[in-house]
């Protein structure tokens, strides 16, 4: 729950939403009882324990999508102070009427067994897996909160919102990566106190006045807004002490604030545009300077006296324009709301609860117990697949193919990050060096982009070549289709990452089996580089000779004469032929020069060209002689 009344409302223009890189490499405390409540509430189906299901996926996928390094943090037994609130809720939901029973505060009230029973398999199954688990005296979001203020793990996921009233620097409430999109919703406090002024110990004071985990009711009469308003009053070192003496009774403060603060609420709570005040002259009082009144005189006092000079203000004087009125009634407004807010603070009994208080600001070191917080707490271990099988199958009826296909990218993960440890200097013995003791990296296959992120597909080879058919993982039987249609479930939850990660891959080639996975970029890198080298130097000369392949094509294509557009779109209609023109030529034929000879023209015409034939030279060669004729002036 957390802070009552609409917390995470508030909070949420500081919201940031990251994508998928934001976490790889990066440690995560986890609220278990969260994952299984969040279970509860939002399972709709008939699977077989979906808790363990849930759990095993989301962390799967969180250690080989994400990049995560998850430390999961279970309850301890629930505080004193809890039991009045725990009692209520289960009163709100059965129903049942508890005022008749008394010193509820003192009674402790264990846990729901069957809820403690899926906490105790989720942590054996986070044990076979090889993850760290911790337990908590208290509550699990009080040690999540340590481990990131002390800086042991870079962020916290769970939605409950007491984790920043216990020092925590980062909370991601959000996480889908399931989609297209993939969003990690966090709140940093940093951004809390930058852009809503409110500190560790200012949203302490907001939990006491609203309602918390410890105290359901909060301050009657008082709701979130209004809390907001009485925090920004003091300062983060002085807003329990104040809280203290204002449940003491002490409810005329407003003379030991500053007059910023008070200027501050009564800018928020005026009605309309403000008055603009004036400034006002050191002598007389009225609107305006002393110099401008010594000048041109003052009208304040020329209405209150003949002299129109400034007259010295009596002792107590106060002045009646516009803006000191105006800022007269916003004072009086700041007043009234003052006492009447801080009356309700009075009129609650025991307010504010000290113990509530030292349960926010107090240390969750001994809840670690007999456990320390050393290197091998804190490490990720190989599964222990035997177990596991045996586990899984016992309580979710799968096969054992089956769960060692489904752990396949956690197993890969990890070996490629043993591997990138042991090319730093770490010594490994040849059998870590295997997937399975079956299986090395051979090749990177190809670039694939999952989730708008890009990986390796990275290539394994059987270390036996004569194996065609590997029944270890049942990737070849035809049992597998059906087993997984039944123990799928479609499982869309708020916080994603319920469903596997990828499908293994089975290839044949040449004798040797061979399958794939889908690997960080940078993880293989540093675990494989020389067969990240090879991927590189394949691709580039696949680049250069699609470039030369290119070239040669465009030139082959250049000595190519271009054709025009009839030779492909040919006319449906017949082609015209124009009649060819006749022209006289330098040489004509015997035939056509008497023909044209002997046509008869019009006498006028004719005397016409008798009289060009004597004008025009007689050229003695035959060949290039003109004969003028008839036709030729037609």
């Amino acid at each position: 729950m957390g802070v009552a009344g609409g917390f995470w409302d508030l909070v949420k223009p500081v919201a940031r939403y990251e994508d998928v890189e934001y976490l790889r490499g990066k440690k995560m405390s986890v609220d278990l009882s969260y994952w299984i409540v969040q279970q509860e509430t939002a399972l709709k189906g008939n699977a077989r324990k979906p808790h363990l299901r849930l759990t095993f996926f989301r962390t799967v996928n969180l250690f080989a999508k994400l990049g995560v390094f998850p430390l999961f943090v279970v309850d301890g037994d629930a505080p004193t102070l809890k039991s009045p609130t725990r009692l209520d809720r289960f009163c709100k939901m059965t129903g049942i009427d508890y005022s008749s029973h008394k010193n509820v505060e003192s009674t402790i009230i264990a846990r729901n067994p069957v809820f403690n029973q899926y906490i105790e398999e989720c942590v054996e199954l986070l044990d076979l897996m090889g993850m760290p688990v911790l337990r908590a005296k208290g509550e699990a979001e009080a040690l999540c909160a340590q481990l990131d203020r002390e800086g042991r793990v870079d962020a916290c996921l769970t939605a409950d919102s007491d984790a920043f009233l216990h020092g925590a620097k980062c909370v991601i409430k959000c996480l889908r990566v399931d989609c297209k999109e993939p969003i990690i919703e966090c709140y940093r406090a940093s951004d809390i106190d930058t852009c809503l002024r409110l500190k560790r110990k200012h949203l302490i004071a907001l939990a006491l006045l609203v309602g918390c985990d410890y105290n359901s009711h909060g301050v009657p009469g008082i709701g979130l807004n209004t809390a907001v308003r009485i925090t920004h009053l003091f300062q983060e070192e002085e807003i329990l002490d104040k809280l203290c003496e204002i449940g003491k009774g002490n409810t005329l403060l407003c003379s030991e604030m500053d007059n910023s603060k008070t200027e501050n609420f009564e800018s928020e709570h005026t009605a309309g545009m403000p008055v603009k005040k004036r400034p006002h002259c050191s002598q007389c009082g009225h609107p305006g300077n002393k110099v401008s009144h010594l000048k041109l005189g003052c009208d304040g006092c020329k209405g209150l006296y003949s002299d129109a000079k400034c007259v010295e203000k009596y002792p107590g004087w106060k002045c009646a324009c516009a803006g000191c009125m105006q800022k007269k009634k916003e004072h009086n407004k700041w007043l009234h709301w003052q006492t009447k807010t801080f009356s309700k603070i009075c009129a609650t009994d025991g307010f504010p609860n000290n113990e509530i208080v030292n349960m926010y600001l107090g240390n969750e070191t001994s809840a670690l117990g007999d456990l320390q917080m050393n290197a091998e707490s804190l490490s990720w271990q190989a599964p222990k697949m035997e177990f596991l099988e045996d586990f899984l199958g016992h309580h979710l009826f799968w096969d054992r193919s089956y769960t060692r296909q489904k752990i396949l990218p956690l197993c890969s993960v990890m070996l490629l990050r043993k591997m990138a440890a042991n090319k730093e200097g770490v010594s490994a013995s040849e059998e870590s060096q295997l997937l399975y003791n079956r299986y090395v990296p051979h090749s990177v296959e190809r670039i694939k982009v999952r989730y708008s992120q890009s990986f390796y597909v990275l290539k394994w080879k059987h270390v036996n070549s004569e194996c065609n058919n590997d029944d270890w993982l049942g990737l070849k039987s035809k049992d597998l289709q059906l087993q997984k249609r039944k123990a799928s479930v479609v499982c869309n939850f708020q916080n994603g990452c319920d469903e596997e990660f990828q499908a293994v891959e089975v290839h044949t080639t040449k004798g040797n089996l061979f399958i794939t996975t889908d690997e960080d970029v940078e993880l293989v890198r540093a675990a494989c580089p020389k067969l990240v080298e090879i991927f590189e130097y394949e691709k580039a000369a696949k680049k250069r000779r699609a470039a030369v392949s290119k070239c040669s094509k465009g030139k082959e294509t250049s000595t190519v004469k271009q054709l025009t557009i009839t030779s492909y779109f040919k006319a449906t209609k017949g082609l015209v032929r124009s009649k060819p023109r006749k022209t006289s030529s330098t040489v004509g034929d015997s035939k056509d020069r008497n023909t044209r000879a002997n046509l008869t023209l019009p006498v006028p015409l004719e005397k016409t060209v008798e009289s060009i034939k004597t004008m025009v030279p007689v050229i003695n060669d035959p060949v290039s002689q003109v004969e003028l004729s008839t036709h030729d002036l037609v």
